[in-house]
């Protein structure tokens, strides 16, 4: 008898297509936070305001350019950051 082999579903994200809509109710997983924080976020300016599909709908989301391009500046803020902690350290440690 032979076992059948179970497929593993992947736990890792697919890359975002640039061109892709995708919705609010996803936000969560390309910008950490869930529904409430995401709209505190959002009215603060932290994270980009969502777009309207239509002038009457409901639907609102991000195309995926958006989400990657917040995704860069929060990867460069967290470098610059993670360098001023280092500079500061070996500053201290100089001392």
């Amino acid at each position: 008898m032979s076992k059948s082999k179970k497929s593993k579903k992947s736990n890792e994200p697919r890359p975002l297509d640039p061109g892709q809509f995708y919705r609010w109710s996803e936000g969560w997983k390309y910008f950490g936070y869930k529904s409430t924080q995401l709209d505190e976020k959002i009215k603060s300016g932290e994270i980009p305001a969502p777009i309207s599909l239509s002038d009457s709908g409901r639907a609102k989301g991000w195309y995926g350019r958006h989400i990657i391009a917040w995704q860069a500046e929060r990867e460069a803020a967290a470098a610059i950051a993670w360098q001023a902690k280092r500079e500061a350290a070996a500053a201290k440690a100089a001392a």
